[in-house]
């Protein structure tokens, strides 16, 4: 692992630079991809990715013609820089006539808008892999590489006079092209992502705005499309943007942490890359097993997805199932409460028998669930046991004075206002006390006037004084 990272962080290594060609990608990618997922037009980003293809492969095949026919070597030292000048208009008109057909098609045939997109990206994406096959043998266009990629071998075209990938030098201009776009209409973009209808109504030209956005992912779909394909881009634009809208709330935020999230997964995609072959022999060639960076970037990325789904810290399923258990414990714990509050209003002296019979038969709950439940109080300080008798602490006579009276008054308002009966109204009202704050309480008995029974003629006791 050692030799590994130092690979990885010396500069004159192949391994330094298919990496910084990963990670310039995948933040290119990561910045268009950000505001798609906002939008909710994640699968835009999977039929441009698509949809490109026939003009990327048109502006190579355009581009091969002028070379093949110009005087020798005329054009030989343009072919680099004109080819990519070629794909990004290829690849942009294409784009734009995959929004504009998708849109015709919506409106003039009723049609949803993703089925819509879908008709218009695979008949597109259809067409480019005609070209792609029928000319597969005239022009250096592998089909494995236009799917799914290949970073490896971007190290062989640099930039001339340097080692500097020229697919490095083609994902750092779509940074710098995402960027002072988003810059220069930030206001504009994110009035128009989260409140288009008002964006209008302020004379914001948000029709303009989305073509320029599919304009922009265009142009980095074509900036990346040698490192990672038109299928895996898919990953590049969506994933990182997903993973952030999981994390993090805040607009700014997500787009930094869009960023950060794809340069992880580039880092650990390219070390994965690297690792396996050394951990993984084929029995039956006994010959190493060849692992794709770029697929290797998506595997990471997915497991990154998987991770802020899990542990995010607002939308995480781990915290969510933590924060449910927290409140089913807590209600269970103000129920226990509620009943040794009325128990001891009516004198009934609580021991461990009272415990396991009544108050674990009006609960529903076992009498060691009820055991451990007490258990918990104590510890808290809201009970107390004394010569065997279970008593409320004066904390815990407050907390269970409030969850009495936040039940009995709604009980009063269900039954007074609505008319409900008393089992209806006590069922309801048993779920509403545990979510019942002392200003809704207080406003809901002054609403009432400050009854002094409920229906049944139970007291509605007083606000406890603090102990």
């Amino acid at each position: 692992m050692s030799e590994l990272l130092s690979s990885l962080f010396d500069a004159n290594s192949l391994d330094a630079r298919i990496a910084l060609t990963a990670i310039l990608a995948s933040i290119a990618c990561a910045l268009p991809g950000t505001l798609l997922v906002l939008r909710r037009q994640s699968l835009l980003g999977d039929a441009l990715g698509h949809a490109l293809l026939p003009g990327i492969v048109l502006g190579y095949l355009a581009t091969n013609f002028l070379i093949d026919d110009s005087p020798t070597g005329t054009m030989a030292a343009w072919a680099p820089s004109l080819r990519i000048t070629a794909m990004l208009v290829g690849a942009a008109i294409a784009g734009i006539l995959c929004a504009v057909l998708a849109t015709i098609i919506e409106k003039s045939g009723r049609v949803e808008p993703s089925a819509a997109l879908g008709v218009v990206f695979t008949g597109l994406f259809a067409i480019g892999l005609i070209l792609v096959r029928r000319y597969a043998d005239d022009v250096d266009i592998d089909a494995s590489c236009v799917l799914y990629g290949h970073l490896e071998t971007v190290v062989f075209e640099t930039w001339p006079g340097t080692t500097l990938p020229m697919a490095a030098v083609s994902a750092l201009a779509a940074i710098v092209f995402n960027a002072a776009l988003l810059i220069a209409f930030y206001k504009e973009l994110k009035l128009g992502t989260f409140d288009p209808e008002f964006a209008r109504a302020v004379g914001i030209p948000a029709g303009l705005i989305d073509i320029g956005l599919v304009a922009a992912t265009a142009m980095t779909v074509v900036a990346t499309f040698e490192s990672v394909g038109s299928i895996l881009v898919l990953a590049a634009l969506v994933v990182p943007a997903v993973s952030a809208r999981l994390l993090v709330n805040r607009f700014f935020s997500q787009i930094v942490v869009s960023i950060v999230v794809a340069t992880l997964a580039a880092v650990g995609g390219h070390l994965l890359a690297m690792a396996v072959p050394h951990l993984v022999i084929l029995s039956s060639e006994n010959r190493p097993l060849e692992v794709g960076t770029a697929g290797a970037i998506s595997l990471v990325s997915g497991l990154m997805l998987v991770a802020a789904a899990a542990f995010g810290p607002t939308n995480g399923m781990v915290w969510k199932a933590w924060r449910l258990r927290a409140l089913r414990q807590r209600v269970f714990q103000e129920d226990v409460l509620g009943i040794l509050f009325r128990l001891a209003e009516r004198g009934v002296e609580v021991d461990e028998a009272c415990l396991s019979g009544q108050v674990a038969g009006s609960l529903d709950r076992s009498p060691a669930a009820i055991q451990r439940c007490v258990r918990q109080l104590q510890s808290s300080g809201l009970v107390d046991q004394t010569n065997g008798i279970w008593r409320l602490t004066a904390v815990g006579t407050q907390r269970a004075t409030e969850i009495v009276r936040s039940h009995r008054l709604w009980e009063t308002y269900l039954a007074r206002n609505l008319g409900w009966n008393d089992e209806a109204s006590h069922r309801v009202a048993e779920r509403f006390e545990h979510h019942t704050s002392g200003f809704v309480r207080e406003n809901l008995a002054d609403e009432l006037s400050h009854p002094g029974r409920d229906p049944q003629g139970h007291e509605i006791p007083p606000i406890a004084d603090a102990p």
